[in-house]
């Protein structure tokens, strides 16, 4: 996919890129950006402007022998249009402007095991910002930043009732909500190469959701914050920054979170780095007021806010070699206490949101290290393990145990084509009194470009190539929890055009 958020139209030529695929999910797929950048009286401007579509029948989530009722609908498809555009203008080489436009429109089927007859969800999303950056001198400037955030939702869902008549449960239903805010801050190095950054952050939200039969729900927060990265003559190998945020919402309640990180270079091989700092997190309107009785799940008014402490640890070790070879490895060890964890538990048949006893408390390890042999083959892998804290039933859910990865791949010289094989193993996840998990999956790529400028490029991407019945999650079927099916075997062939 194109990576439009970071992209930034610099080409002073008409240039850019399009790709079409297909896969044997029946998928079709194309995307394509053009950019392109010119002096004017000002300063310079760059235009962008991108577009994708992707559409497939899908593939059936779950078991047939995990249905419960009659089915009608058991394939979950989509289509997916996007399209927009990102204009930047420079001023002066002391300013820039920039304003960005996406809009989203989507029908996403919603399948399930339980009764299911039809379940379709049509959406359109306005995404817009605009920005503003001023440099007052070299070391001073201001930014400001607003957006609006614009998602619409009709949701059409029916099943058969157990007689074998049809229950209409939801008829261009809506859902969705509007979320704009402006944010302003000012950057400025005092007393030396010291750094502060100071602001404000604001957010007005406005939704209305018949699936849940929220009628209104409005919400504002006011946040002010301060960054300090300070400069250590005597130690310049330490870079440390110190971060608090305070933040008000409506209805009265307030938080103030802060981290503080570093990072020490103790040579140009080994990196040292650590954080510490709290964390704080409101319950969503899902987790308010959701009461589903196809997956069986409510949800609680009167759930509290969750917060927490986090601290972590680690080192990057990196060795390059005359053949165009490397070594790299880093190890992160953390821990975390959660106070009023918003999580779900079992309640006679329901998954109800509640707040979580006491404190819970995490922690972990992640390893990761890969090895370029020379610069055409390499190998890399990674290895987390979790442990987590349960009290009276309450847990983080769907965090794995134990989560690795590798990979095994080649680049021909030049990049003129290449190959990876990539495995991922996932151990046990809980979902309230239920586990799941305990998989390994392997995934294939291969690209090749078919002209020495390389402009031509085409792709085959497998997926879970040994077509493997694996869980990617739980849902309800009525009388049990059920397995929610990741992929099968899916092979796509791209070709892409660079210009």
């Amino acid at each position: 996919m194109i990576n439009i958020v970071t992209k930034k139209p610099t080409s002073e030529v008409l240039s850019g890129e399009f790709s079409v695929g297909a896969d044997t999910d029946k998928g079709r797929y194309g995307e394509g950006y053009i950019e392109k950048a010119f002096d004017n009286d000002i300063g310079k401007t760059g235009l962008m402007a991108w577009v994708t579509r992707s559409k497939s029948d899908g593939y059936q989530p779950y078991r047939d022998s995990d249905y419960n009722g009659t089915i009608g609908q058991k394939k979950r498809g989509y289509d997916v249009t996007s399209v927009g555009v990102q204009v930047t203008q420079t001023i002066a080489d002391a300013a820039q402007l920039q304003g960005f436009y996406q809009y989203t429109q989507a029908d996403l089927d919603m399948v399930s095991p339980n009764h299911h007859r039809q379940a379709m969800n049509k959406r359109d999303h306005h995404l817009a910002t605009v920005s503003f950056e001023h440099f007052l001198t070299q070391d001073t400037s201001y930014s400001i930043r607003a957006h609006l955030n614009d998602w619409n939702t009709r949701y059409d869902r029916s099943r058969y009732l157990a007689d074998g008549s049809v229950d209409i449960q939801n008829d261009d239903s809506y859902w969705g909500f509007r979320d704009y805010g402006v944010q302003a801050q000012i950057k400025s190095y005092l007393f030396g190469d010291n750094e502060f950054v100071v602001g404000t952050d604001n957010q007005w939200y406005k939704g209305k959701d018949e699936v849940m039969k929220i009628e209104t729900d409005t919400a504002k927060a006011n946040a002010l914050y301060l960054q300090v990265r300070p400069d250590i003559p005597v130690l310049p190998e330490l870079k440390p920054s110190l971060g608090v945020r305070y933040e008000r919402f409506e209805g009265g309640q307030d938080a103030t979170v802060w981290m503080a990180s570093t990072k020490y270079e103790v040579n140009e091989k080994l990196n040292l780095r650590g954080q510490v700092g709290t964390a704080f997190k409101l319950p969503n309107a899902e987790q308010l007021y959701v009461k589903d009785e196809s997956k069986q799940t409510i949800g609680d008014a009167n759930l509290k806010a969750e917060t927490s402490k986090n601290i972590e640890a680690g080192f990057d070790y990196l060795t390059k070699w005359e053949n165009g070879g490397a070594w790299q490895f880093g190890a992160t060890a953390y821990a975390r206490e959660i106070n009023d964890l918003i999580t779900t538990v079992k309640v006679g048949k329901y998954d109800k949101w509640v707040n979580g006893d006491g404190e819970i408390r995490t922690k972990g390890v992640v390893l990761a290290t890969k090895l370029n042999f020379d610069e055409s083959w390499y190998v890399s892998g990674d290895i987390t393990r979790n442990w987590l804290d349960t009290k009276n039933g309450a847990t983080l859910n769907d965090i794995p145990e134990l989560f690795t990865r590798g990979r095994i791949g080649y680049d021909a010289p030049a990049k003129q084509w290449g190959a990876e094989l990539a495995a991922r193993y996932v151990g046990e996840l809980k979902s309230g009194n239920d586990t799941y998990g305990h998989y390994t999956v392997f995934d294939a790529s291969a690209y090749l470009y078919v002209d020495h400028a390389q402009q031509h490029k085409l792709t085959l991407l497998v997926e879970n190539l040994f077509d493997r019945d694996y869980p990617a999650g739980l849902t309800s079927n009525g009388p049990e929890k059920v397995d929610n099916l990741g992929r099968p075997l899916t092979a796509e062939l791209r070709y892409t055009y660079r210009f």
